[in-house]
């Protein structure tokens, strides 16, 4: 069989016109493939880049979730500076958390917030520990399952499918289908955690953000 057959074989075996990429035929259709009785040699099949086709709507709302990820990231920053006592327009903080990997922010929004519970300054933040950080996991989790997948289309049956691996100990792929329901609810889960940031640490930031423009215009009036 041909490299061009076997590929189109394996498609089909994915609910056809499925884009299946060199680690999917070797991982997944080849296997399928085999229980056919039929010889595949998929290291000499190079299939080119063929990018899906995603409905608009699905394309809409997986842009939306990136948008809107990483505003809640920017809150959670400003968060974090918040809860060092410093001003959230202050460059050094920004350093220290820009690069900083998204469960190590929550590690330390759970430290921090532990150091500050009988501080009366941050009464409102003393349970957002029990309140604000299952909401972050779970906006995390679904972001993920968005953005670390390969997507797929097949336009006979109008069904979008995401593939999602992992390796942690052992390989794992899964390729299910998905409703422009789930896409939805991840952001949702997102508008919800970033609100929670905005409603316990918006009135400081605001605050903040006057003071830097007080001493914005007493810095321009200085001879």
């Amino acid at each position: 069989m041909s490299c061009t057959a076997a590929v189109k074989r394996a498609n089909s075996v994915v609910d056809g016109g499925f884009f299946i990429s060199l680690l999917w035929l070797s991982a997944y259709s080849v296997e399928r493939i085999r229980r056919t009785a039929v010889s595949v040699a998929w290291r000499d099949c190079m299939p080119a880049p063929n990018f899906a086709k995603l409905p608009d709507e699905f394309l809409t709302r997986i842009a939306t979730v990136v948008v809107r990820w990483n505003m809640l990231e920017d809150y959670l920053n400003m968060l974090l500076i918040h809860l060092l006592g410093k001003p959230v327009g202050e460059h050094r903080s920004h350093i220290v958390f820009t690069h900083m990997a998204f469960p190590q922010r929550l590690d330390v929004l759970g430290a921090l917030a532990e150091e500050v519970a009988n501080d009366p300054a941050y009464s409102q933040l003393h349970k957002c520990k029990e309140t604000l950080l299952p909401l972050l996991r779970n906006a995390q989790q679904k972001r993920n399952q968005i953005i670390h997948s390969s997507w797929g289309f097949n336009p006979k049956s109008r069904k979008v499918f995401r593939a999602q691996m992992s390796a942690r100990g052992v390989f794992k792929l899964s390729i299910p289908e998905i409703k422009i329901e789930e896409l939805d609810e991840a952001i949702t889960s997102i508008n919800i955690a970033a609100d929670t940031i905005y409603d316990l640490a918006g009135q400081a930031w605001q605050k903040d953000a006057l003071e830097a423009q007080r001493r914005t215009r007493d810095k321009s009036k200085t001879p």
